[in-house]
This record gives structure tokens, C-alpha cells and sequence, in this order.
């Protein structure tokens, strides 16, 4: 008995040291690569900062690859400015292990002349974000000259709030454009003044242009800013006019935290086109997507949320999601298809379109929507510059309505079309999936090629064919009664 007690003493008096035994520590330091041009003498007051604030202890300076390779397995986050002809090809594979196995990477450009863009890419392969060799002007915002634009647009998104917190003023901005793509979302943007040059000094883009993004690699997160210039102490960092030194320690505080993110893009029925204004929620946040049917929320690592996406039908979607530390979730809002089966017509339903399908040949455009049994959808086509030939509802002919009010008082099957407004208007009742077939009147034939044409257009063109024939017959005819009389 005694021997017992005695046992289970010792098994509750070491069992916490047995479990700190089997936790593996934390990474906890921030490795600088200091080997490039952006170093700590350029960078002196920004890598002062950061000693400062996280301890002379945690922040290490990287001067070799032995170095990166000893440190990257205590390494929570990386900074790398453009690098040079210092880095070797085996560091893109040591960081890249370290980014998909949970690390933070952030990953600096230069402008067209200096930047990296091979070596950067080939070390955010697979995020969505690429470096460009160009450089970012803008004309109406810069400090000193047009190519250090100042940066002030940040992306509508729960996500950059969270980011920018602190920051209110300008960055002052020396480097290159990003492109980027999903998984990727959009950080920070020029002001729509400005424009990109590549080495050639050919403008290869204009507006709003990208240069800072958020993306994820396997278990890790990437934040990419296209200039390293952005962290140089000399007329950059240092200028309290400009939020550089705010924007650069948030943006490491975030990622040093260990916040991930879930970026949602919402599109129509096909995937082809951006719904733009649609409401997304995550759990109690909400937003709105942009133009690009994009938005963004930070979110705690492998933890789970309620995603909700509604628009003015109400709610179009809902899922339970979760994120290591990065996750982009596409969404299709079937009630909208645009430029639909690559052409001209716009569609919207408030049931929804479960399939397509356009016959060149004939002109017509088949909708199979989708609605509760016993209601009635209103499908509206956009675009429409010739009214249909007729409206089928499941191999049937439907009745078409003269005005919108005959229309609306109709009972189902019927459609209208508004001439004024180029819509199509069709009102089905549903007892199951309804295919909706329009025929669309093919236009005149002139000059061998289809086109639409209204009457007057058409009848002006046939005029000028008849006087054009007239003229050519007249000066023929012409031409031979003068060389008949010449030749008496």
C-alpha cells in the first residue's frame, strides 16, 4: 500500500516537468537579413526600433546562410529586404520550409532598376503576389520627385483596419508594383494618380496600384511591400511628416502576434465576373466586397467562424471556416450572371441559375433557374437591343406582355421587353428547376456580316448600297458611250 502512495506521489510531483519536457518552445526571435543594401546601417533607426521594442536578444541579424540556417528554427518572423547577389539558391528552399511549416515572412522589392524579382518570386510561388520590374510614380502625390509617390489608399477591408491601426499619414514609397491574384488580398494602394513604368519607361499600368498584399504559404503568412526604400532611415523612415515607421512596426507587431487571415471573394453564377457590395460577415464582423468582390478579416489561427454571405435576395451562403494562418474562400452568387456564356447579356434572378448554355446557330440563350416550389421568379436579362423572338418555358411558348404594367399584373408564364431600357423581363411559376429558353432575332445581314442595326440605320445603309451601284452602273455606261463616239 505503501508503495502506492509513494508511486503516485511521484507521478503528480514530476508530471509537470515530464509535460515541459514534451512542449516544444515557442519560436520567439525576428531574423533580419542584413547581407543586402538594405541593411542595418541604412536601416539603422528601423532595426533600433525593433530592439527596442521586442529586446536586443530577439532581433538577430542575419550575415550568412550558416547564420539564417542555425536561427530559423527559433524564428517566429522573417524580414527580407531585396536581396542581391549575396543570397544563395539554397536559401529560397530554407525559407520557404520555414514560411509552409507556421513562419511570417516579410518580403521587400526595390525599384525596376535594382529589384530582385526573379529571386522574390521564386520565394512567393504559389501566393498569389508577384514582383514586378517597374517603378511607381505619381504626379500629383510624391515628396522630392514623382517616383517617391506617397501612399495612402488602404483596401476596405476589417483586415487593413486592423493592420493600419495607428497609421494616419502618408507613406513615402521608392519601388515597384505588385500583381496580385487569390489567395492574395490587397493591403495598400497608390492614390489613383499614379501610374507604373517598366525599364523600357512603357506606362504598364495606371490608377490605384497595389504594392503592399497578404498571402499565405502552407502553414505560413507573407506580407509583400514592392519597396524596401519604405524601411531606408535617410529621407524615408525618418521623415515624421510620413507614416513609414508606423506603417512597418504595425505591420511586424501583426505578424509577429501570430494573427492569420481569410480573405472571401465573392462571384456570379459562372465564376467569371466579381460581385461587387455583397455583405460578408464573419461571425460579428462585417463588410462589403470591393470591386473585386474581395474582402478580408484577421482571424486567430485554427479557430472557427461562421462565414455568412448575403446580398439583396438576403443570404446567399454559409459555412463553418477556420485558417492555419491564411484562407481564401470563393463564393458564387448564383442570382447574377454577367456577360453570360461570353456574351453581351447580363442576367439576374431571384431564384438562381443552376446552369447555361448560348446556341450561336440559332440565338438562343437557355437558363435552367431555380426556385422555391409554389413561388414565382422574376429573371431579368440586361443588354437585350432587339426584342426576342419568343420565350419558351420548358418546350412552351409563353405569352408576352406589351407594357410593364400588363406585366406585373399578368399571371406567370409571361414576359415583356423594355425597349427603352434594353431588359427582358420573365416571370415564371416553379414547381421544380424551370428551363427558360430566349430567342433572340438575329440581326440583318449586311455586307455579308451579322450586326444589330435599328430600321433607320438599316434602311440608310441599303440607300447608300443602291446609290453606290447607281453611280458605278452610270459611270460605266458613261465611260462606254465616250469611247463609242470616239471610235466614230
Amino acid at each position: 500500500m505503501k508503495a502506492k502512495i509513494t508511486l503516485i506521489f511521484l507521478i503528480l510531483l514530476f508530471s509537470p516537468l515530464i509535460a515541459l519536457i514534451n512542449v516544444k518552445a515557442q519560436p520567439t526571435l525576428i531574423l533580419f537579413d542584413n547581407r543586402h543594401y538594405y541593411n542595418a546601417d541604412n536601416c539603422d533607426q528601423f532595426i533600433d526600433d525593433l530592439k527596442a521594442k521586442y529586446g536586443d536578444n530577439i532581433v538577430i541579424l542575419i550575415n550568412d546562410s550558416s547564420q539564417l540556417n542555425d536561427y530559423i528554427d527559433e524564428a517566429r518572423l522573417l524580414i527580407l529586404p531585396n536581396p542581391d547577389g549575396t543570397f544563395e539558391a539554397s536559401d529560397i528552399d530554407t525559407i520557404r520550409n520555414f514560411v509552409e511549416g507556421g513562419g511570417a515572412l516579410l518580403v521587400m522589392g526595390n525599384w525596376h532598376k535594382y529589384i530582385e524579382a526573379g529571386l522574390l518570386n521564386q520565394i512567393v510561388d504559389g501566393t498569389g503576389i508577384l514582383f514586378t520590374e517597374t517603378s511607381v510614380y505619381d504626379e500629383d502625390h510624391y515628396d522630392y520627385k514623382p517616383y517617391c509617390p506617397l501612399i495612402g489608399t488602404w483596401t476596405p477591408y476589417p483586415l487593413s483596419d486592423d493592420i493600419k491601426n495607428g497609421v494616419t499619414e502618408d507613406i513615402k514609397y521608392d519601388g515597384a508594383m505588385l500583381v496580385v491574384e487569390p489567395p492574395a488580398v490587397i493591403l495598400l494602394l497608390t492614390y489613383d494618380t499614379a501610374y507604373a513604368k517598366d525599364g523600357s519607361g512603357t506606362v504598364v499600368a495606371s490608377g490605384a496600384i497595389p504594392v503592399a498584399a497578404m498571402s499565405y504559404l502552407g502553414n505560413g503568412i507573407v506580407c509583400a511591400i514592392g519597396s524596401s526604400m519604405v524601411m531606408k532611415t535617410e529621407y524615408f523612415y525618418n521623415k515624421d511628416e510620413y507614416g513609414n515607421k508606423e506603417f512597418l512596426l504595425a505591420v511586424v507587431d501583426w505578424l509577429y502576434q501570430g494573427n492569420g487571415y481569410i480573405g472571401v471573394q465573392v462571384l456570379d453564377a459562372d465564376g467569371s465576373h466579381p460581385i461587387s457590395g455583397a455583405t460578408v460577415k464573419l461571425d460579428t464582423t462585417t463588410s462589403t466586397t470591393d470591386n473585386n468582390g474581395i474582402t478580408a478579416f484577421k482571424v486567430t489561427p485554427s479557430t472557427d467562424y461562421t462565414l455568412t454571405v448575403e446580398n439583396t435576395y438576403g443570404k446567399i451562403h454559409e459555412e463553418t471556416v477556420s485558417a492555419n494562418k491564411g484562407a481564401f474562400i470563393t463564393v458564387n452568387d448564383k442570382h447574377y450572371d454577367y456577360n453570360i456564356q461570353g456574351q453581351a447579356y447580363d442576367v439576374e434572378t431571384n431564384g438562381t441559375i443552376e446552369s447555361s448554355s448560348w446556341n450561336p446557330d440559332t440565338g438562343e440563350l437557355t437558363l435552367s433557374i431555380n426556385c422555391e416550389d409554389g413561388t414565382k421568379s422574376l429573371t431579368i436579362i440586361y443588354e437585350v437591343s432587339r426584342l426576342p423572338e419568343y420565350v419558351k418555358v420548358d418546350g412552351n411558348i409563353i405569352a408576352r406582355k406589351l407594357s410593364y404594367d400588363e406585366f406585373v399584373a399578368a399571371a406567370p408564364n409571361v414576359w415583356y421587353y423594355d425597349e427603352a431600357n434594353k431588359k427582358v423581363y420573365i416571370k415564371v411559376q416553379h414547381s421544380s428547376v424551370k428551363d427558360v429558353l430566349i430567342r433572340f432575332t438575329p440581326p440583318p445581314i449586311i455586307g455579308g456580316e451579322a450586326v444589330p442595326v435599328d430600321k433607320m440605320t438599316l434602311l440608310l445603309e441599303v440607300i447608300t448600297q443602291y446609290i453606290t451601284i447607281i453611280l458605278v452602273v452610270t459611270a460605266v455606261a458613261g465611260a462606254a458611250i465616250y469611247v463609242w463616239r470616239k471610235s466614230k
